[in-house]
């Protein structure tokens, strides 16, 4: 995966992780996690061609895998939520 992809894909969980803790109320951790999403898509817009396509390293591949089932956590607890407040 080149460091473009990588910034792209924590662009995407970062945004699903903002919206979820919106939807449990947790602002200061939507607005962090918003502003994160937008500071990977700046960081993709400025990046170089040569800093583009450099493979990710290891700990960046774990970031991914840790922040991807962090979503996935987050987001069944969001869901938990709408689904009490639709049945309530």
């Amino acid at each position: 995966m080149t460091y473009y992809e990588y910034a792209g894909e924590m662009q995407e969980l970062c945004f699903k992780i903002s919206q979820a803790q919106k939807v449990l109320g947790e602002t200061g951790l939507y607005d962090f996690y918003y502003a994160t999403s937008t500071g990977f898509e700046e960081l993709r817009g400025k990046m170089s061609v040569e800093e583009a396509d450099r493979p990710i390293d290891k700990n960046q591949e774990e970031t991914l895998e840790n922040t991807s089932a962090y979503v996935k956590e987050v987001q069944q607890q969001a869901a938990e939520k709408l689904g009490q407040e639709a049945t309530a």
